[in-house]
């Protein structure tokens, strides 16, 4: 049996927009707990005698509802989602209870015991977003680990997915077949149109997805490639955010003696890995030319020839502190 303390949380994202929403408390941090719910566009309801500035103006703005008084139980009757962000610890807990009573999910700031959720720190890549959450224990962890995935995680993975949402749709009638069609959208994630994405030229991917499933998917797929990665370095913490995707889209790993397997390791789990050996030129032509995405891990000076594509990947970002 797991103690109660440390189970974990039920993690969901909750379809709540146009939905109604009650936040109880008018100062900064009521402020931030409405700033969330607006971006999931809840209908907003504030209850508090006064309001910080950022409130007023959004007040002003009509992007709220205020109700300047102070709580009464029935204040929760029809919100399908209520917040507590009072500095009053009898106030806070007669909002949980009142939601609670009425079964309406209820967030109390700092206090996990008397919340039915808790608001993860959040990477926002709309339409992507990655959740974190401490269980409670330690808020200040979490945005420490929403700072070290803001800047492991590009705003370009936001608009690939928005660029796929777009054309979603169209896969399912251009390639019925599902099989196929995870086949499509594997070579769009890990091709050539999501490297237009990460390199800016949207407009071109847009086009190169929509003449893919024009031919009904056929010319779109993962394209033979050997990327030759420079991972002298050894550290993982090093490595370029363009390496490491490629390495996470990797068929087959080929690896030099002297790279570390921490750093061999951060290939997708279904890669395939080799340790070269002095026939491992031709084998990376050879996989190439069959159609698989080969990354050589090494000192960059390794000798690929013939007519497969091949890009040099800086490997090594320069060196950088990061906080513990």
């Amino acid at each position: 049996m797991i103690p109660a303390a440390d189970r974990p949380y039920f993690a969901a994202f909750l379809d709540l927009r146009g939905r109604p929403g009650v936040v109880v408390g008018g100062g900064a941090i009521a402020a931030g707990k409405v700033e969330t719910l607006l971006r999931s566009g809840v209908r907003v309801t504030v209850i508090a005698p006064d309001l910080c500035a950022r409130l007023t103006e959004l007040t002003t703005l009509g992007a709220i509802r205020h109700e300047p008084r102070r709580f009464q139980p029935g204040d929760v009757m029809g919100a399908e989602i209520a917040i507590a962000a009072t500095d009053d610890a009898a106030v806070n807990e007669a909002v949980a209870d009142a939601a609670r009573s009425q079964r309406i999910p209820v967030n109390v700031a700092d206090d996990a015991a008397r919340s039915t959720f808790i608001m993860p720190a959040l990477v926002d890549r709309a339409p992507v977003q990655i959740a974190i959450s401490t269980g409670g224990a330690s808020p200040l962890l979490a945005r420490k680990l929403r700072a070290i995935i803001e800047t492991a995680v590009p705003f370009a993975f936001g608009r690939l997915a928005a660029l796929a949402a777009r054309f979603r749709e169209a896969s399912k009638r251009k390639i019925q077949n599902s099989a196929a069609r995870r086949r499509f959208w594997k070579g769009v994630i890990d091709g050539p149109v999501a490297d237009l994405v990460f390199a800016g030229r949207d407009g071109e991917a847009a086009r190169m997805l929509e003449q893919d499933l024009g031919s009904g998917g056929a010319s779109t797929g993962v394209e033979g490639m050997v990327y030759l990665v420079d991972a002298r370095a050894g550290e993982p913490e090093l490595l370029t955010l363009r390496a490491l995707r490629i390495l996470q889209t990797a068929d087959v790993v080929l690896y030099e003696d002297h790279v570390p397997q921490v750093v061999v390791d951060l290939a997708r789990r279904e890669a395939e890995r080799i340790r070269t050996d002095a026939g491992s030129e031709e084998l990376a032509i050879r996989l190439a030319r069959e159609g698989k995405r080969v990354v050589w891990l090494g000192d960059g000076a390794a000798r690929i020839s013939g007519d497969v594509a091949l890009e040099v990947v800086p490997g090594v970002a320069p060196a950088r502190e990061i906080g513990v």
